[in-house]
């Protein structure tokens, strides 16, 4: 990066919204449920384990091995937009779903809940927002500043300043739309996790488990063929409707197991008393 090119300002603005909204946002959804559904924050932290290991570490590991160019598949699937996003929807709904699944049937085998999903889904859902777009931004905005303040004598490290150098040259509006995605992405974790919980708790109900994965793999799939084809508007534009359409169905399902709880509840258990002789 030249010492004469700065970020600008309406970049340094944007990067600080997007970070500010990807992590204050699942922050206030788990409180509000905590204090108005009375829901466990460690709930919130099984959600986000879950997010941890089933996608940073073992969707993770099998990606460095599938997509390596040294490996067998890496190039094939690299090169050809189509493969490359079948190989990722794929990855990603079965990875995720399976981890949701694992959570609800051991970790929170216990909570029969309808609100546990929406805890469980926030807390996966947040911690992704948090590590991809929040610090991460919330970071290169605040070495922005600091390089901005005096590029002459800035202390930061080549790879920094290469960062700044490829963000300074983004399209501003992408750096806003990070976090607005992250916050379509939030929507369809908590859908999902309702679809998967509804999935593990209620007897018959087994293929929602499926359509969670089946949604999920459509949402990735869609996003990498549209930014290959065509650009980042047209691409979020079909990820908000997948995301509408999700979030309706997870709604009726979610509305359905409350109703369901409720009326159970109501049922008035009739005291076994015995009859006098007469």
């Amino acid at each position: 990066m030249s010492i004469f090119l700065v970020v600008s300002s309406i970049h340094i603005i944007f990067m600080i919204i997007s970070s500010f909204i990807s992590i204050v946002v699942p922050i206030v959804l788990a409180l509000v449920l905590f204090k108005k559904k009375k829901q466990k924050m460690s709930t919130f932290l099984i959600g986000a384990l879950t997010f941890i290991v089933f996608a940073l570490f073992l969707e993770a590991y099998l990606n460095n091995w599938m997509l390596s160019s040294s490996g067998p598949f890496g190039l094939t699937i690299i090169q050809n937009t189509w493969l490359y996003a079948l190989y990722a929807g794929l990855a990603a709904g079965i990875f995720e779903e399976t981890g949701r699944f694992v959570a609800f049937k051991y970790a929170l085998k216990k909570e029969n809940n309808p609100d546990t999903s929406l805890m469980a889904g926030v807390g996966h859902g947040g911690i992704e927002a948090m590590i991809l777009v929040g610090l991460q931004l919330g970071m290169i905005a605040y070495y922005a500043l600091q390089f901005n303040s005096n590029p002459s004598q800035s202390m930061l490290t080549p790879d920094i300043v290469t960062i700044l150098d490829e963000i300074s040259v983004t399209p501003s509006i992408q750096l806003l739309i990070a976090g607005i995605e992250r916050m379509f992405a939030l929507t369809l974790h908590i859908s999902f996790s309702v679809l998967v919980f509804a999935g593990v708790r209620i007897k018959g109900k087994a293929y929602l488990i499926g359509i969670a994965v089946l949604l999920h793999f459509l949402v990735d799939f869609s996003a990498v063929v549209l930014m290959g084809f065509s650009n980042v508007f047209v691409s979020e534009a079909v990820v908000l409707i997948i995301t509408l359409g999700t979030a309706f169905l997870a709604y009726k399902v979610y509305k359905n197991m409350v109703e369901k709880r409720k009326s159970e509840e109501e049922i008035p258990i009739q005291p076994f008393v015995l009859k006098e002789e007469q």
